[in-house]
């Protein structure tokens, strides 16, 4: 079983669907990760080698 570390710095690729943010954000939260570790992903800066990193794929149904 693999263990995630709560602590390391997540980046957060949502491809244009602002929305769907905070949503991750939260889920995140909920499982045990560090809102303050967590920031949007761009070109330029997608993180480093040991750093996590959250991709959504958006679906064209509505977010629950």
């Amino acid at each position: 079983m693999v263990t995630l570390d709560p602590i390391r710095t997540i980046y957060l690729i949502v491809h244009g669907q602002k929305r769907l943010e905070d949503k991750v954000r939260e889920k995140l939260v909920f499982n045990g990760f560090k809102s303050e570790r967590m920031q949007v992903a761009s070109l330029d800066k997608a993180g480093e080698p040991g750093h996590y990193v959250a991709m959504v794929w958006p679906l064209c149904l509505h977010v629950r």
